[in-house]
């Protein structure tokens, strides 16, 4: 969690920005990576405030200006969605090319753990010679967690991946948890009565919902659909009535068609009953009786030199509205995405978004979900 989230990002940026502490001779004012200084650390700022939008409300916190907040309680999720999320889109017009793909390197370094391993390989030699050089004066640049980079693969195959040993999970719980104590004596013993009453509080829960009825439907179209991982996807039929000034998009998923990854923007939800009777009739129709799907606008497939160029972590793509609409079964949907505007920095970026994934997706789903596919019926339906 620290070494990716925190102390990898707590080095480049003040790099980029020309505010890592010089020793000896070095003169700052040589330094060809430190792009994020005037007028550009202030709009790149801007940029990053204004993704917020883009986020669906469960993407961890996204992240603040960085101008403003970076320094008084910048959180590791926000390092890691500002960093790792929108800087493959965000530090492609600032960077150099030399030093943008070194970083993408790095982001790619988030993968499958063998291709990990031959990217993260890569940008911790890469990084010493652009960076650090074979100077003394630079050798403060070469901090212990880059190293650590260098067994972080192998690690996963000895204690399993990060998702066993992260500690989200934990200190979020016990934030919950923490949050319900009233009683100051005694703490742990009551932080234990808190824990195992929610345990019995989710086990109930679970309980009633294997004693469910039958299950009843009101309606042929849904808003929105919980998936297996936790996420809740909606679709653009719902958010358009929306009349919140700060919604968060949470329309934009991750599918699978055909065995080929694919993203796109879900309009409505449906059902229909296997034997092709009417969905309206759910007197006569059990749960196992009915399907479920999704109307989904595509996006386009990625832009093939951007992707090469990033080293295969920038997916940008264009959106196509109802020009490229399927319908598919709601279980070939994956997880919920953000989508961003990509900076324009040619003219055949006009009109570019890129894709940013919730991290630790790909890991639940490896472990395995107990859940199922449920869609969540909403009052005002039609």
């Amino acid at each position: 969690m620290h070494i990716i989230k925190l102390n990898i990002c707590e080095l480049f940026i003040p790099l980029w920005r020309g505010t890592l502490a010089k020793s000896g001779q070095d003169n700052i004012q040589k330094w060809p990576w430190a792009k994020l200084v005037g007028d550009v650390w202030i709009e790149h700022g801007l940029a990053v405030a204004n993704a917020t939008k883009h986020f669906p409300s469960f993407f961890h916190r996204p992240p603040r200006n960085p101008v403003e907040k970076i320094s008084s309680g910048y959180k590791a999720t926000e390092y890691f969605l500002y960093v790792f999320g929108l800087g493959p889109g965000l530090f492609r017009s600032i960077l150099p090319p030399v030093y943008y793909q070194n970083f993408c390197r790095l982001v790619r370094g988030e993968s499958e753990v063998e291709i990990a391993h031959t990217h993260l390989v890569q940008f911790v030699h890469e990084y010493e010679q652009i960076y650090y050089q074979r100077q003394v004066d630079r050798l403060h640049f070469c901090r212990p967690c880059l190293h650590t980079l260098l067994h972080a693969s192998s690690e996963v195959y000895r204690v399993g991946p990060g998702l066993y040993m992260t500690q989200f999970f934990m200190e979020r719980h016990l934030w919950l948890l923490g949050k319900q104590l009233r009683q100051p004596s005694n703490t742990y013993g009551n932080l234990m009565r808190q824990a195992l009453r929610h345990c019995e509080t989710v086990a109930l829960g679970a309980a009633k919902e294997t004693r469910s009825s039958p299950y009843e439907l009101r309606c042929k179209r849904w808003g929105r659909l919980r998936l297996p991982n936790g996420q809740v996807a909606r679709s653009l039929w719902q958010e358009s009535r929306s009349i919140r000034h700060n919604l968060r998009v949470s329309r934009n998923v991750k599918l699978r068609v055909d065995n080929v990854i694919e993203y796109g923007e879900v309009q409505y939800y449906f059902m229909r009953t296997q034997d092709g009777g009417n969905p309206a009739d759910i007197g006569r129709n059990t749960r196992e009786h009915l399907k479920f799907y999704a109307l989904v606008s595509l996006y386009s497939r990625p832009d093939n030199a951007l992707l090469e160029e990033s080293c295969g972590v920038l997916w940008t793509c264009r959106y196509n509205g109802h020009n490229n609409l399927i319908i598919v079964d709601v279980k070939s949907i994956l997880s919920v995405v953000s989508v961003q505007p990509l900076p324009k920095q040619q003219d055949r970026d006009d009109g570019l978004l890129f894709i940013v994934e919730k991290t630790g997706v790909e890991e639940i789903q490896l472990v395995g979900f107990g859940d199922e596919i449920r869609n969540e019926e909403e009052d005002d339906m039609i």
